[in-house]
């Protein structure tokens, strides 16, 4: 797989990622943040990298799967950050991995996707969802996070 974006964290392992949002004429862009049910921040849909899959495709993949949506994404990161991984296993320590982010603008929202029985989403302002997530770097992402500025780059 290529990409340009220059890894932060190359020794750690890599889980690829979605920033989803719309941006209405007229009114303030939303992001689109998921959660599993019963945890109490939210974040951003992501998961492995997938083999014969550049890491923006993969991370649309996850965005379907995670939170039922569809859209266009881009092909160059917004950045990176450090994401603890839950232990799925009693005893296990916490996994800590390189989340790549890639900006999706959502075009279809389904009503029913794969993983929806494990998790819920919602549409939030960009600064309600900084809010909403764990303080640290993917809060500071999505507080830098500008719509336009993506928008923008996708035209020229």
């Amino acid at each position: 797989m290529s990409y340009s974006f220059k890894r932060q964290w190359p020794s750690l392992a890599m889980r690829t990622g979605v920033l989803p949002f719309r941006a209405a004429m007229g009114s303030e862009a939303e992001i689109l943040l998921i959660r599993r049910h019963g945890h109490i921040h939210w974040s951003i849909p992501k998961g492995k990298p997938i083999a014969g899959r550049e890491l923006h495709e993969a991370a649309a993949i996850e965005a379907y799967e995670e939170a039922g949506v569809t859209g266009r994404v881009w092909s160059n990161a917004l950045g990176s950050y450090l994401h603890d991984k839950t232990p799925k296993l009693f005893g296990e320590r916490p996994k800590i991995v390189e989340v790549i982010t890639f900006a999706l603008e959502v075009v279809s929202v389904e009503l029913q996707w794969p993983e929806m029985d494990m998790r819920e989403r919602q549409w939030v302002s960009i600064k309600h969802a900084a809010d909403l997530v764990r303080p640290g770097q993917l809060r500071d992402m999505i507080k830098a996070f500008v719509p336009e500025r993506v928008l923008e780059a996708q035209s020229d």
